[in-house]
């Protein structure tokens, strides 16, 4: 059980970072294309 449920925050956590970096990623693309404009 507490295993089970220590899983699924695991996962939801690197979701959670993988969208956080994937956002950042898309921010800097946007600035350095804005400053290549």
């Amino acid at each position: 059980m507490i295993q089970r449920l220590s899983g699924k925050l695991y996962v939801q956590v690197l979701l959670g970072v993988s969208a956080g970096i994937a956002r950042m990623e898309n921010m800097k693309e946007r600035r350095t294309g804005a400053l290549r404009r």
